[in-house]
């Protein structure tokens, strides 16, 4: 019941933009075994689709706890993500109408 209504508040405050990403993360077709991906693969998949990309989004739904920001050491500048919560973010999509 708590996550229910988390997802109720937090779908009121995440634009549609926001949600658009979410969806992409959770769509994400190539993540490692964890389900770690790279800020930079989840941009090219949204030119793909035609969804809008901005970093910052993608800090708003850290921040959110939707995300976590992963501190994998692979080399280069790559910030690596996972999905923090995916029940709660597949519930936020639900209560939106828009489930994946």
């Amino acid at each position: 019941m708590r996550n229910v209504i988390k997802a109720e508040c937090l779908s009121k405050r995440l634009s549609d933009n926001h949600v658009k990403l979410l969806r992409a993360c959770l769509d994400l077709p190539f993540k490692d075994e964890r389900g770690t991906f790279a800020g930079k693969w989840l941009k090219d998949h949204c030119e793909r689709q035609g969804i809008r990309f901005h970093q910052g989004w993608l800090t708003t739904l850290s921040n959110e706890g939707l995300l976590a920001k992963d501190d994998l050491t692979r080399g280069g500048t790559r910030r690596y993500y996972r999905i923090a919560d995916e029940i709660l973010a597949r519930e936020i999509l639900e209560a939106i109408g828009t489930t994946p």
